[in-house]
């Protein structure tokens, strides 16, 4: 499914008819609440996708239960701004 994913980006799918990942700014550090979706944006990037922008939308940490947004910050990739 991954690899779908990024071989559709690469071929022509445009980024916003893929859900957009959510990211939560904490410590002034914008953390990705989809990883596997930022992957393949990134890898399709990587790969000289037509796109070099990848949409997101900003959630609060304190929207969410803190135990799903917990188990997700455990995990969640820091996204740098290139």
């Amino acid at each position: 499914m991954i690899e779908t994913t990024i071989e559709e980006l690469i071929s022509g799918v445009k980024p916003n008819m893929i859900n957009r990942i959510r990211v939560c700014i904490i410590d002034d550090k914008i953390h990705s609440l989809d990883n596997r979706r930022l992957h393949c944006f990134q890898e399709a990037i990587r790969r000289e996708a037509e796109f070099k922008t990848i949409p997101v939308t900003f959630v609060r940490k304190d929207g969410y239960h803190e135990e799903n947004v917990g188990w997700k910050m455990d995990n969640a990739k820091i996204i740098v701004k290139n």
